[in-house]
């Protein structure tokens, strides 16, 4: 992805926070540092009352803030049981 954005111009590239702990997040930094394209990191959370859903985005965040990293953990270990959960009843 990078790559292809440095031949089309690009000048920056953003990069949601579900994969800060899988390390999508600092590969995607190491290759826009390489290519001289700017790293935009950012996050895409999700909220719900009464059915409704709402998508709220952040950008420029910082990966490196402790406290965001554990909160950030909690709706990811939360999403992982749900579909776990989604999983185990769709097989029986």
């Amino acid at each position: 992805m990078v790559a292809r954005g440095k031949l089309l111009w690009v000048i920056g590239i953003g990069s949601d926070g579900s994969r800060f702990g899988g390390g999508f997040a600092p590969r995607t930094q190491l290759a826009c540092d390489a290519a001289g394209i700017e790293f935009i990191p950012g996050t895409e959370l999700t909220a719900e009352q009464d059915d409704n859903e709402l998508h709220i985005s952040g950008y420029f965040i910082d990966i490196g803030n402790a406290r965001f990293l554990a909160e950030i953990a909690k709706f990811q270990t939360v999403r992982q049981n749900r579909i776990r959960k989604w999983w185990r009843g769709s097989t029986r």
